[in-house]
């Protein structure tokens, strides 16, 4: 499975040591999850950055220079492909205004889930993945109830099928992380090259 790091801090940090420099780093963790890396976060005036590329942080260069980067909040997702291709669309954090959105795990009914989104949250998804519809559910849930929390409690009530929803979701003011791996599922996983 995917690997996350959320970080919330005062004051904007440095995150190269929690990403490049030791052993128990999330470019470390890169070796088991190869199928691509993100970083987001927000810059001095608040508009959300994002990096990403669909080959393993170890061997990218982008991921070095990207995490030079300092914020207040920070994203961070390593991918083990499970659904869609792999591809930078595919990779997390996924964006959307000023959202961004990193998930582990996978949602087994995301087609059912995809089907009960509005016409513009459909149309703002751009990859192929489960873990974007559910980010698009989210956000959906979030403005119909007119608050974060009532909406991911009504959002994640709807979801039945599911090996986790581990996730990171962020505004660039909060930070919000949900764990939900209670149920099991043997899921394939994509063929390596």
């Amino acid at each position: 499975m995917c690997r996350l790091l959320g970080i919330i801090a005062n004051k904007p940090v440095d995150l190269r040591f929690s990403l490049i420099e030791g052993p128990k780093t999330l470019r470390a963790m890169a070796v088991t999850n190869p199928d691509g890396w993100g970083l987001g976060w927000y810059d001095e005036e608040g508009n959300p950055v994002v990096h990403k590329e669909p080959i393993t942080a170890e061997e990218s260069w982008e991921y070095e220079r990207a995490a030079e980067g300092w914020s207040r909040i920070f994203i961070a997702h390593v991918r083990r492909a499970t659904t869609g291709e792999l591809s930078r669309e595919n990779c997390h954090p996924f964006q959307s205004g000023r959202w961004l959105f990193a998930h582990n795990g996978s949602v087994h009914d995301h087609e059912s889930l995809r089907r009960c989104l509005s016409s513009d949250r459909e149309a703002a998804i751009q990859g192929q993945t489960d873990s974007e519809v559910f980010f698009q559910w989210l956000l959906q849930s979030i403005e119909t109830c007119g608050s974060v929390l009532q909406g991911l409690q009504a959002a994640l009530a709807e979801i039945r099928n599911y090996s986790a929803l581990n996730f990171l979701l962020t505004n660039g003011k909060e930070l919000y992380a949900y764990r939900d791996a209670s149920q099991r599922y043997s899921y394939p996983l994509l063929p390596r090259a």
